[in-house]
């Protein structure tokens, strides 16, 4: 299949994103640096995932062989960076034993170091195709609508018990098997893509206003909710509001319209080689971070700003040369 350079400018945004997101607090004190990047750039795992489900649903086959393939990658990158945390448990953090090998088990858990829970989620989706695709594709719309019913409800019934007294009632289901969610944006992915001649409608300047309009309004929704209402900064629990729901598709809908006839081949190799080494930014932040606490030892927005875009560079250019070297490049790849 020749490569979508909408999905992989998607995709490479989607890692800045996660990066921007990782470096704007500090889980340890809660501290907040930048509210408006963080829950800016909160439309990460959407986009993520809506890049997934039309490159899974676009497919013309789905059969077992390709299933196996898709869980044994998965299964050896999850291995593979449980194996690294240990050594880095081990040697850089000076861990005994016990404790490196107990690392080690939880990253391949996904719950260490790297947040490695999407996989799991998508590889429960994966298991439903192999009994569904078909289905799924032939009525991805009734499904769409489905599931969008069921996080209106589910979103509702949240605010109704946080304005009580309570918390998101998603707090409940781990993250990754909120599944109503993450099949919806799975689903609405692969719908959205194959209906662009639809958008395709929409002036350009109708879609990037309406999308700074949702954006104002996303990100005002989060900050008010989650940090000054609840006191907690994290939005991982409002994927299921209407107002990120239409604010994630009117942006992948956006990037979707970019016409690349117009681009030059320069930009276009950039966004190839960007985009062949984001993953290894995914993975490799998380350890810096982790060993150096940087996002601990920062107290302004312009510091967590320079951050998160140093981070990012120094990630890039790392993955691009350790990806040259003979069988270290399969690690960076998913």
């Amino acid at each position: 299949m020749k490569r979508d350079l909408s999905l992989d400018l998607l995709k490479i945004i989607a890692i800045f994103a996660v990066v921007a997101v990782h470096t704007q607090r500090c889980l340890a004190t809660g501290e907040l640096y930048n509210p408006v990047v963080y829950y800016f750039f909160r439309f990460a795992m959407p986009l993520f995932v809506m890049c997934n489900g039309y490159l899974i649903l676009n497919k013309d086959h789905y059969d077992f062989k390709y299933y196996k393939k898709k869980i044994l990658r998965i299964i050896v990158l999850l291995v593979t960076w449980g194996l690294v945390t240990f050594v880095y448990q081990l040697t850089l953090c000076h861990s005994p034993l016990p404790q490196a090998a107990y690392c080690g088990f939880k990253c391949t858990l996904g719950a260490y170091i790297v947040p490695f829970w999407f996989l799991f989620s998508f590889g429960l989706i994966y298991t439903i195709l192999l009994f569904s695709f078909d289905k799924v594709k032939k009525y991805s719309k009734q499904i769409i609508i489905g599931l969008a019913i069921c996080m209106t409800i589910v979103d509702i019934i949240s605010l109704i018990n946080i304005f009580h007294g309570g918390y998101f009632i998603q707090w409940y289901v781990t993250q990754r098997l909120r599944l109503w969610t993450w099949m919806f944006y799975f689903v609405v992915g692969y719908k959205i893509k194959t209906s662009m001649h639809v958008f395709d409608k929409v002036k350009t300047p109708v879609l990037v206003t309406l999308f700074l309009v949702l954006s104002v309004m996303a990100v005002l929704y989060q900050y008010y909710l989650c940090a000054v209402y609840l006191g907690k900064i994290n939005a991982e629990y409002c994927y299921d509001n209407a107002i990120i729901i239409l604010w994630s598709i009117s942006f992948f809908i956006l990037i979707n319209r970019i016409d690349w006839e117009k681009c030059s081949d320069k930009v276009k190799r950039a966004i190839s080689v960007v985009v062949e080494n984001c993953f290894g930014v995914f993975l490799i932040h998380s350890y810096i971070d982790h060993y150096f606490n940087f996002t601990g030892r920062i107290s302004t927005a312009f510091e967590s700003t320079i951050l998160w875009l140093s981070v990012f560079t120094f990630c890039l250019v790392v993955t691009y040369f350790l990806r040259k070297i003979k069988y270290v490049g399969r690690m960076f790849e998913y």
